[in-house]
């Protein structure tokens, strides 16, 4: 990632999605949003260590660059609220350290500047920097999927891409509605729930939302309005569903949907003569065996002696079927009666064909497929299906504690397990 960055990588990706493009090229840009997301992911859990010398140095920085004088205290001083920032900034990992250090070398001198004015006040009425940055920075995590390190979006999010000018300027808003709040240390809380509002609503029709434009309502939208808006927000019950232990339950249910849906997708594929495929246990192979007529396959694989090595499996390409004659060049990605995919090896080899009855059975196949070789979503309706089940899966646990207005409890506990369907299915074989 940092040698992308370097080549400015994620700026071009930004433009093309502004650009206009055909389908092959948006199914390309939405697989590296969605790998930037897991790469995210990946750095909001690596844990940031004093062993380390990036992380001890991207720490030392934030403190130097404060410019105070170091006495009792100086943890507290830029935010934190106990004299271990490396425990603290857990929460958000390495993620979070980067995009505080990002604050910091954007503009040190408004850094500094920051950090005096928050100093020389009541500490009740310190707007704590390091504290802010770190909630920012959960913010956004949960605004696009980053805290489950899956993003179920079909649809371009652009503005992800430049995830640490985006945390820049949500810091400055929250300082901002702290100051027209004449909020106290109590009022965190309340100003997070006010920045989240706001980042709501100004993230809002994101494909083609421009950084000033985001940055303009982030930062010039009038109090009162925010204000009036949170409050219809709240009439309808997102106060409930922002609270820190109903982000941690929709996270763990989206996980246990996700892979809800990965096991029934990679199970619903068979495909007359009748051929019967099953994925080995250790997932690794695809196995199979043709029949002369419809019969019951036993569980296990000793009954499909033919196999496809999974490993060798390149790409999973839609469009029409790949012949000795075809290529994946020649493929047509417009037809939407072409029901049919192979998983290649290589640009122009074909390991298995498949035709699909219909546009469920396509999605569930591929999808299915796409799932087990972690590759992006690639129907509407997958994404919806993992969405609609996780927010299910909330207001059931929530159901009967918002009639009654009762606390939420700290630890929700969650199932360990979700239901598991069979895998018997057969489909016809369209090259018999």
């Amino acid at each position: 990632m940092d040698m992308l960055d370097k080549l400015n990588v994620r700026r071009a990706v930004a433009l093309l999605m502004n650009g206009v493009h055909g389908e092959e090229l948006s199914k390309q840009l939405l697989e590296f949003q969605s790998l930037f997301v897991r790469q995210a992911y990946r750095r909001k859990r690596t844990q940031v260590s004093l062993h380390i010398p990036l992380h001890k140095s991207m720490l030392e920085e934030i403190w130097t660059s404060a410019n105070l004088s170091e006495e009792d205290g100086k943890w507290r001083k830029i935010g934190f609220s106990t004299e271990a920032p490396k425990w603290e900034i857990q929460r958000v990992g390495y993620l979070g350290l980067e995009n505080m250090h990002e604050f910091v070398k954007k503009d040190t001198e408004k850094y500094q500047k920051t950090i005096l004015e928050q100093v020389n006040r009541p500490a009740e009425r310190r707007c704590p920097f390091a504290r802010t940055s770190i909630e920012v920075t959960e913010l956004l995590c949960d605004y696009w999927d980053v805290s489950t390190g899956y993003t179920t979006s079909t649809s371009f999010q652009p503005l992800l891409l430049s995830f640490d000018k985006i945390h820049y300027i949500t810091v400055k808003s929250f300082f901002r509605l702290w100051n027209e709040m004449e909020a106290t240390v109590d009022d965190f809380p309340k100003v997070s729930a006010l920045v989240r509002s706001q980042l709501k609503f100004a993230l809002r029709d994101e494909a083609t939302k421009q950084l000033y434009e985001f940055e303009k309502d982030m930062l010039e939208v009038e109090y009162k309005v925010i204000r009036d808006r949170q409050l219809k927000e709240l009439e309808l019950g997102d106060d409930l569903l922002s609270k820190t232990p109903v982000r941690n339950l929709r996270e763990r249910l989206y996980t246990e949907s996700y892979e809800f849906v990965k096991q029934q997708r990679r199970r619903s594929m068979s495909n007359k003569k009748w051929r019967f495929y099953r994925l080995s246990p250790n997932m690794k192979f695809l196995h199979y065996n043709d029949f002369t007529n419809k019969v019951l396959v036993r569980e296990g694989v000793e009954e499909l002696p033919e196999r496809i090595d999974l490993s060798l499996v390149t790409d999973v390409m839609t469009g029409p079927s790949l012949t000795t004659t075809d290529s994946p060049s020649r493929r047509s990605f417009n037809n939407p009666n072409d029901l049919t995919f192979s998983l290649m090896s290589g640009p122009d080899t074909s390991l298995a064909d498949f035709l699909a009855s219909d546009f469920v059975q396509f999605s569930e196949w591929t999808d299915g497929l796409n799932m087990l070789f972690d590759k992006n979503i690639g129907s509407k309706d997958t994404a919806e299906f993992i969405h609609v089940l996780t927010e299910i899966g909330v207001k059931v646990k929530l159901l009967d504690l918002s009639g009654e207005r009762v606390e939420i409890p700290q630890d929700v506990e969650v199932p360990n397990k979700l239901p598991v369907i069979g895998n018997g299915f057969y489909y016809d074989d369209p090259f018999s």
